[in-house]
């Protein structure tokens, strides 16, 4: 006997409202890839970028990233020279920035968006589209917050989590490109998939956003 799933088994609204929303897509993946981009040119650059920008705990940058008051007092004693705190704060603090600015820019581009048309009637294919990379998003989220927050570890070594027993600048390295990556990178898709099912909720209670039928 076999069984199907016809919750998968998409309408051919359902699919056009997919299509539409496409080039929304690609353009964030753009940003995501820039940024990204960016943030691997600090830490290309972060010795020269150390020389010409200090940050420490009484700047604002500093604050911005707020895991680096946790990592300031984990390198109380550390076996890292000071240089070296000075150049990670610089890269960690400018990557930081950069992170910033693309949350920022998605934030008003999800808001602003008017490609977001759903079909009248049902929608279970649109909703478990937009429900499961919502849910798997928070829960990663959660995830990835506790593994930056513990900061430093003393003798654990993780792909994800940062050691003393390694390199300051390996740390630094996971903390940008996998860390701050992953924080920046799920909460643009809970930027996304919250703001379509908001959209959605709102064209099924009110009717907004709602598409024509389409003509067989």
């Amino acid at each position: 006997m076999q069984l199907s799933s016809p919750t998968w088994n998409a309408s051919d609204a359902e699919l056009a409202s997919c299509n539409r929303m496409r080039r929304h897509f690609k353009l964030g993946f753009i940003a995501l890839c820039v940024t990204f981009s960016l943030s691997c040119v600090i830490l290309a650059i972060g010795s020269d970028l150390s020389e010409r920008i200090i940050v420490n705990q009484n700047s604002a940058l500093f604050w911005l990233w707020p895991f680096n008051s946790i990592y300031l007092r984990q390198f109380e004693g550390s076996p890292y020279r000071s240089s070296e705190v000075e150049w990670f704060f610089t890269v960690v603090s400018c990557s930081n920035l950069i992170w910033l600015v693309f949350i920022c820019w998605k934030f008003v581009f999800e808001l602003s968006r008017r490609d977001v048309q759903f079909p009248p009637g049902k929608n279970p294919f649109l909703k478990l589209v937009i429900v499961r990379p919502l849910l798997v998003a928070c829960v990663v989220l959660t995830v990835f917050v506790l593994v930056a927050r513990s900061g430093f570890g003393t003798k654990q070594i993780s792909f994800f989590a940062v050691s003393m027993s390694q390199s300051i600048a390996v740390g630094a390295v996971k903390i940008i490109t996998i860390q701050m990556f992953a924080l920046y990178f799920f909460t643009g898709i809970i930027f996304e998939f919250g703001g379509l099912g908001l959209k959605y909720v709102l064209s099924k209670t009110f009717g907004c956003f709602v598409a024509e039928p389409l003509d067989h």
